[in-house]
């Protein structure tokens, strides 16, 4: 059974050919040093936007946005160099708010892309903003538990 859908491949694969995207694979995610092929931030804000995918269906809220708004949720990381956002502490939300602006990203995107650092930033306010705090946290766990190999396997095909 193929987890990943030619509904989400078609969706992201644009998405996957964008400048800032691409950046995101040259940062570390979760803290692992230095980024590799298994885990830099592009995995995990892949994985982040498969979650989105499926239980946005459940939450009922916009499917398209919120693969978008979830692939897109640390774009703030592109905004610096690798070196600098693992020795500095900056708030990469807020940056990635001030980009999705720039680029006129639907509103709904922006105030997700802003408030998916709860509670070390503004809280999500509307139902669509939870569910991409939601499946942000959800991979935190996902990673800690050691299930991101499962979910690499699957978020794989969406890069063939």
């Amino acid at each position: 059974m193929k987890l990943v859908d030619s509904s989400f491949k078609a969706q992201i694969k644009n998405m996957l050919r964008g400048y800032y995207v691409q950046k995101l694979q040259y940062h570390s995610s979760h803290r692992v040093k230095p980024p590799s092929q298994v885990e830099n931030r592009l995995k995990h804000s892949l994985r982040v936007a498969f979650l989105a995918s499926k239980l946005s269906k459940i939450f009922l809220q916009n499917n398209k946005y919120a693969v978008r708004a979830a692939l897109l949720h640390d774009i703030g990381y592109t905004t610096v160099t690798p070196e600098f956002a693992r020795n500095h502490h900056f708030d990469h939300s807020m940056r990635g708010f001030n980009l999705v602006q720039q680029k006129k990203e639907p509103s709904i995107i922006i105030e997700a892309i802003r408030t998916h650092m709860f509670p070390m930033g503004p809280h999500p306010r509307t139902l669509f903003s939870f569910l991409i705090w939601f499946v942000d946290k959800l991979d935190w766990i996902i990673h800690l538990t050691k299930l991101k190999g499962f979910f690499n396997k699957y978020i794989d095909q969406t890069l063939t």
